[in-house]
């Protein structure tokens, strides 16, 4: 991706970075790479939209599961055509399904915002 080389490059122009890998250059910088801010900012998006924080209205992309395996919170999209799976929500679903019970149950976003940096971390 052409903004990722940007943030590649520029990291790489910081002195005593360049012999450092970009993974290694991010950590030192405490940064994430651009897909992994990504990956975070549609995660928030999805909380607030499962939390009617914004004026989407989720089950209208979403169908939960009739079961309560994987704890609770597995979700599925409603479209059965190729074209969808590029779609925000198919990209995201497998995400969301695999985030722990604590990071869902966050009363805000500020505490969702936590549970993923703790996520992170471990």
């Amino acid at each position: 991706m052409l903004v990722e080389r940007v943030q590649h490059r520029f990291t790489w122009m910081i002195p005593g970075f360049a012999k450092l890998s970009y993974p290694e250059r991010l950590e030192c910088l405490g940064s994430w790479s651009l897909d992994k801010r990504r990956n975070r900012a549609d995660l928030i998006e999805m909380f607030k939209m499962d939390k009617g924080l914004c004026g989407i209205w989720f089950e209208s992309m979403f169908e939960g599961s009739s079961t309560k395996h994987l704890r609770g919170h597995e979700y599925r999209h409603r479209a059965n055509l190729d074209v969808p799976r590029y779609f925000f929500t198919e990209q995201l679903i497998g995400r969301w399904n695999s985030l722990d019970h604590q990071t869902l149950n966050a009363s805000t976003v500020n505490g969702f915002k936590s549970g993923l940096s703790r996520l992170r971390k471990s």
